[in-house]
């Protein structure tokens, strides 16, 4: 009778625990999946929560700028990026130039901000022209704040690009252990011994003997090369520290600024700082880039000083997200204008490789998004603004021909219908996008970016000997002229050098076929670049054959209008429209930026994705020894079937801080588990 009762007992029990098991787990279930929809509900919402977060602040302080990331475009910001810094979580710092613009604009007329203090420390800027943007806008600051206002840049390690940035800074300090370093390398992987050891058979080549679009074929760099090379590594160096030169002198003129970058960072420069026995800060402040050295503590007590501290022993500054918040709150408050009834400008931002396959700018997408607001647009209602010029900013190093065939004729049938249109450079306007740009009314680059490079290219690698060696192959293998290999896959490490599909056979005759084609490529390309930049043929025979030139080169050969920034590009509208309209009033238009980016987190899972196929990249590129650029060269011309009109993959300007492998993880930066959760999905 107890082993029953006990029995029945156990029964209970165990069917009690399954049911509270099976209620708790559903209740876990339906929990979490309130969290996925909570948090697909703040993704959608951009307003969530920002009215309870903005507010404004009290008190006279200095504005300080910890600047992060600083991009072309602005970011759409999702509901729970609010959220998320509401509840103290470090989410990527992000703010656009022309943002960044409006927040001096602004501060030099704040009566509570008595000057601004510019971290750059941790700064990660897109693009050489924003470097630019800023010192602009840092000299209208005290033109407008009539000098009345200070300004301090801070960095432990300064980039060339930093300084220019702050070079009219009324202080500059370095920390102690810092100093400042300029990244002026050009480095390519030749792949021409290696194709050699391993039997790949190499007939690929270049039109222009200047271009850098075929360096994976040849053994090293070449005396023509070098030309193309001075421009893209030595000039914007020996520009930048011209300029430095010239405003640190006139800063302090009872000590001059001479620095000669190709003596002092040469071999013997070096080493003559090395046996000065003083630190690259100490040095350096010596020499006039610096005003002070500090250590960190020092400069904690030094913004104390210059700012003040409250009741509380903190400093009396606000930090840009806060003077933002009170941005918003001051604007909310404010009976918002209605330029619905005014006419604008619109400006785009297109950075990448120009093409179809595997390319960052599609220009049937852009062609067809610029026609769709200007040429096919219906006309706007009585007392609605119409669209009055257009900034596309264009950022790349090449591509492929018909795509900038088709941006040109999409940009011409524009400027028929009335439109202006102005392209404005970003780190580079190579190839395929330059000639883009030669369809728009005007060329406006910064004085540091490569452009150019008009040349023609082709990789054509014969592996087929060295495959069929490789798997100790038999005819069977064959289909026609066609390898057929296992799974379609070459096998490593000859898959990241040539792609699927390109191990045909290569025959003279083939070569030679190629070669007409590059040649016609070429030929129109340069015929295009006369007739678009009503160039003589003299003036094409200095800037042809691949040759790359800075931007204050290119305006000087007539290949660019002007050298400047957005400023410039919105003045030749203005000067523009005013040529076919006298009564134009350019202080009545109201300027958008028409395409911005989501923000980091806008979506997590496409975000995570991404995140995992660049570490993946990054192992690959590792093994191979390539750097980014290089290594999305390889995928674009193995996408596009080696059909690419130019690609310069060493034209990068010598701007930025050197950085890790994970720098550019919008997660590793600022989180370490996701940094962690990255790596382990993908090992």
């Amino acid at each position: 009778m107890l082993k029953k009762l006990l029995y029945v007992l156990w029964l209970l029990v165990s069917y009690v625990y399954r049911a509270v098991s099976w209620v708790v787990f559903t209740l876990f279930a339906v929990f979490g999946l309130l969290v996925v929809v909570f948090a697909l509900y703040l993704s959608q919402s951009t307003k969530l929560l920002t009215a309870s977060v903005d507010q404004k602040f009290t008190g006279e302080k200095y504005l300080y700028l910890d600047l992060n990331e600083v991009t072309e475009k602005s970011a759409r910001i999702p509901g729970y990026y609010n959220l998320a810094a509401n509840l103290g979580i470090d989410v990527p710092g992000q703010i656009s130039i022309a943002n960044l613009k409006a927040v001096l604009e602004r501060a030099a007329k704040d009566d509570r901000i008595k000057g601004i203090v510019i971290d750059v420390d941790r700064g990660n800027f897109e693009t050489w022209g924003i470097y630019e943007e800023l010192d602009r806008a840092i000299v209208k600051f005290k033109a407008d704040s009539e000098n009345k206002k200070p300004v301090i840049g801070y960095s432990v390690y300064w980039s060339l690009g930093d300084l220019i940035a702050l070079q009219h800074a009324d202080t500059l300090v370095v920390d102690k252990v810092g100093g400042m370093g300029v990244d002026n390398l050009v480095s390519s992987v030749f792949l021409k011994d290696f194709y050699a050891n391993y039997g790949i058979k190499d007939y690929s080549f270049q039109i222009g003997k200047y271009g850098l679009s075929g360096l994976r074929s040849q053994s090293g760099f070449t005396a023509d090369n070098q030309t193309s090379i001075e421009a893209i590594a030595f000039a914007p160096v020996d520009y930048a520290f011209a300029s430095l030169n010239k405003t640190l002198t006139e800063k302090h003129p009872d000590r001059p600024v001479e620095i000669k970058p190709r003596e002092d960072f040469s071999y013997e420069g070096l080493l003559k700082e090395a046996n000065s026995l003083k630190s690259n800060a100490d040095y350096y402040v010596e020499k006039g880039i610096f005003d002070k050295a500090l250590s960190r503590l020092q400069w904690s007590d030094y913004v104390r000083d210059l700012a003040g501290v409250d009741e509380d022993k903190y400093p009396n500054v606000v930090y840009l997200d806060e003077y933002l918040s009170d941005t918003r709150a001051s604007e909310a408050e404010a009976k918002k204008e209605d330029n619905s009834g005014k006419d604008y400008y619109l400006t785009y931002y297109y950075s990448g490789f120009f093409g179809q396959q595997g390319a960052d700018v599609n220009a049937n997408e852009v062609a067809a998004e610029l026609l769709s607001r200007t040429v096919l647009a219906k006309e706007p209602g009585e007392g609605k603004g119409k669209v009055k010029g257009i900034v596309l900013r264009l950022d790349s190093i090449g591509g492929t021909l018909p795509e900038a065939q088709i941006l040109v004729e999409a940009l011409k049938q524009i400027r028929e219908f009335g439109v202006p249109v102005v392209v404005l450079s970003g780190d580079g306007l190579l190839g395929s996008a330059y000639l883009a740009a030669t369809g728009a009314d005007a060329i406006v680059t910064s004085k540091y970016v490569p452009v150019g490079g008009i040349n023609a290219s082709s990789i054509l690698l014969d592996t087929t000997d060295t495959l069929r060696a490789f798997y100790n192959m038999n005819p069977s293998y064959f289909k026609g002229s066609e390898l057929v290999t296992p799974n379609g896959n070459l096998p490593a490490p000859f898959s990241f050098v040539v792609g699927s599909g390109q191990s045909s056979l290569v025959s003279p005759e083939f070569v030679e076929y190629r070669k007409v084609v590059a040649q016609g490529l070429y030929d129109t390309a340069v015929e295009d670049l006369a007739k678009n930049r009503n160039l003589t043929s003299e003036e094409v025979s200095n800037v042809d054959q691949g040759r790359i030139f800075t931007g204050q080169q290119a305006y000087e050969l007539k290949l660019v209008d002007a050298v400047g920034g957005l400023d410039t590009a919105y003045e030749y509208l203005d000067k523009l429209n005013k040529e076919k309209d006298e009564n134009f009033d350019a202080s009545a238009i109201v300027k958008y930026e028409a395409n911005p980016e989501d923000a980091p987190y806008s979506s997590l899972l496409s975000t995570l994705n991404a995140e995992i196929s660049s570490y993946q990249d990054y192992q690959v590129r590792q093994a191979l020894g390539l750097s980014e650029t290089a290594y999305k060269v390889l995928k674009f011309e193995q996408a596009n079937q080696n059909a690419v009109f130019s690609i310069c993959e060493v034209c990068l300007t010598p701007t930025a801080k050197n950085s890790n492998s994970m720098d550019n993880s919008k997660f590793s930066k600022n989180n370490n588990f996701f940094r962690e959760l990255v790596l382990r999905l993908s090992r």
